[in-house]
């Protein structure tokens, strides 16, 4: 019974929402760069300013987007202008970085920075000409995000004040969707060729720069790797570590693609890390990684007593020698 009415308080929170999205009103999420979010009536009146992560105190009460201030809006503007001109996504982001602009903060970078993505998603959301959209994607309790068709979003025209023209977007929009148009697999190996015949050698950057050549995420959709479209071209890449860190640049020559877990037993079979370790002394011993990488590595290999490590105590951690062995 309890499941019962779960399911369906969920289809009744989800038609009511729907029902206030059709109104023009925004339902949760981040406003994004250019934008703010603002507290009103059921009438429409009182207009009170909502700061990043603060929520509405009234039932009754409803959230609208307003144009943000002058300094990002025009930053949008210009993102769709350069855009219409033919500079892509990349080099508008590096253009906003060089002259430092911030972007909007985000819970995972501490420095947040302009990114092909974060420029993509400005030039194809809606909510910049006043639009409202609600249901793109669709999350069960516990399952990922799918992606509803656009017969099942649900849209209000006008419901926010614009911060560019309706015919700008329109032009925007016209040229994401010629360049996604469909393109055979023999027609994106032919012009890799072609560039591989300019260039003399091919790489992700140098494939990304050429407006001539499909998108790289189409190419990893296709063919899953640049190192499987290499084959089919007959290229073969030379290795190189320029693109790597300083940090990883010596566990990369020295390990190659050896794993954390590999490079942990190892290194307590010779006695240079203890069986029972901190998280400081693995980074110590075993350097090389990202700190995030430490902190995953150690919260998914000790969820139980069949696991890799096991938790001794609050930040102690100690290798499974039966593991290993069978391992």
């Amino acid at each position: 019974m309890a499941g019962e009415y779960s399911r369906e308080l969920s289809v009744k929170t989800f038609q009511g929402a729907c029902r206030l999205a059709l109104m023009g009103f925004r339902q949760g999420g981040a406003p994004g760069y250019g934008l703010r979010r603002i507290v009103v009536d059921v009438k429409g009146n009182g207009r009170t300013a909502l700061k990043p992560g603060e929520r509405k105190t009234v039932q009754s009460h409803r959230v609208l987007l307003v144009p943000g201030p002058g300094t990002e809006t025009s930053v949008v503007r210009e993102i769709f202008e350069l855009f219409v001109k033919l500079k892509s996504e990349q080099a508008i982001a590096d253009l906003l970085n060089e002259r430092k602009v911030r972007p909007e903060k985000s819970s995972r970078w501490t420095h947040p920075r302009w990114t092909r993505l974060r420029v993509h998603q400005i030039l194809t959301n809606p909510k910049y000409v006043g639009t409202n959209v609600y249901n793109r994607k669709t999350t069960k309790l516990g399952q990922t995000a799918v992606r509803n068709p656009e017969s099942a979003w649900i849209r209000k025209a006008g419901a926010f004040t614009p911060v560019i023209s309706l015919e700008l977007f329109e032009k925007a929009h016209e040229i994401i969707r010629r360049r996604s148009e469909h393109i055979s697999n023999d027609e994106i190996l032919d012009t890799l060729r072609r560039l591989l015949k300019r260039k003399g050698r091919l790489t992700m950057r140098i494939i990304s720069k050429d407006k001539k050549v499909t998108s790289t995420s189409t190419i990893f959709r296709r063919f899953g790797s640049l190192t499987e479209v290499y084959k089919v071209i007959g290229y073969e890449a030379e290795k190189s570590f320029r693109q790597v860190g300083p940090t990883h640049l010596p566990r990369v020559r020295a390990y190659g693609s050896k794993s954390l877990s590999n490079e942990l037993q190892e290194s307590v079979s010779s006695n240079r890390l203890p069986v029972e370790f901190t998280l400081a002394q693995l980074r110590r011993v075993c350097p090389g990684w990202a700190f995030a990488t430490y902190k995953s590595f150690v919260g998914t290999h000790s969820t139980s007593d069949t696991s890799l490590l096991l938790h001794v105590c609050r930040g102690v951690y100690r290798l499974n020698r039966r593991k290993s062995s069978e391992e």
